[in-house]
């Protein structure tokens, strides 16, 4: 009986080491708000912390081409240290979208330039939809948990979510 016990544990251990591991998405709804504008209802927050990469996607309730956009998010790699980031995606009407990486200078979601090559934006007015990608390599505290937060930055009229902890898994696409 000890034996076969032994082999079923055995069995088990190596049937969940041969599963690849994926990484943890993170969700927050935001649902939609009173009296806020076109491009600055954010209604979700969703958000993939891959070896490779950090993926977030944020959908918003209206999302107008017509007229100037932006979203920043803010990225917490863990350890906890002071180490923070935002990335920001400006879309203006006419002109391609501008996504760039920042090192976080509090919490106003503003920042200097880091220079990082592989983050981008993504714009799809159809859907509402909101993409930005950072590479792993662009965070320097690069941990096993990820915090982050999404914004309009509109001052009273903009929306916010709430935090999201995303734990780091292998990577795979958003």
């Amino acid at each position: 009986m000890r034996r076969l016990a032994t082999a079923t544990v055995s069995a088990l251990a190596l049937t969940a080491l041969a599963v690849p591991a994926a990484a943890d998405i993170g969700v927050v709804a935001d649902g939609l708000g009173e009296d806020r504008p076109a491009n600055a209802d954010i209604v979700r927050l969703k958000a993939r912390n891959g070896d490779d990469a950090v993926r977030v996607k944020v959908t918003f309730a209206d999302l107008d081409p017509e007229r100037r956009a932006r979203v920043k998010v803010l990225v917490d790699p863990a350890p906890k240290d002071t180490t923070q980031y935002v990335v920001e995606s400006v879309k203006r009407p006419g002109r391609a979208v501008r996504t760039r990486l920042l090192l976080a200078l509090g919490m106003e979601f503003d920042g200097t330039p880091i220079d990082c090559g592989g983050v981008r934006g993504s714009w799809d007015f159809d859907r509402g939809l909101v993409k930005v990608r950072v590479p792993q390599s662009c965070l320097a505290a690069q941990g096993r948990v990820a915090t982050l937060k999404a914004t309009t930055v509109y001052g009273r009229r903009g929306d916010w979510t709430d935090f999201l902890r995303v734990r780091k898994g292998s990577s795979t696409n958003a």
